[in-house]
């Protein structure tokens, strides 16, 4: 399965290409959202304290990044070039708010909230 998805990636024409880095910076803001209502969701629950706050971020991040990706490899399957190329576009957001989300649970927040 994530064979054919990178054979898929590889195999795109340029409006692929074209498509996907043009739609990039307006599909990075829903991406976005969707992990801070995930964070906020997260964070009603009353065991929430300051140990659990950097577990909560990676937690939504990690959500976040498998919602995004199955939707990106969803919308690769089709036949048109647009809607391969937001797949393209909602999958890479959906690696950028990984990475982001998991440098800033693991990283910066244990600084913030010592212990």
């Amino acid at each position: 399965m994530l064979k054919t998805v990178f054979n898929r990636i590889r195999l795109q024409d340029s409006d692929v290409w074209r498509i996907a880095t043009r739609s990039s910076p307006v599909v990075v803001q829903p991406v976005l959202a969707v992990w801070f209502g995930i964070g906020w969701l997260l964070g009603q629950t009353p065991v929430v304290d300051h140990t659990g706050v950097p577990i909560l971020v990676a937690v939504a991040a990690v959500l976040t990044a498998v919602a995004s990706l199955l939707i990106g490899a969803a919308l690769l399957g089709t036949d048109s070039p647009r809607r391969r190329g937001m797949g393209l576009a909602v999958g890479g957001c959906g690696l950028v708010v990984l990475i982001s989300g998991l440098v800033y649970a693991l990283i910066f927040l244990p600084i913030v909230y010592p212990g």
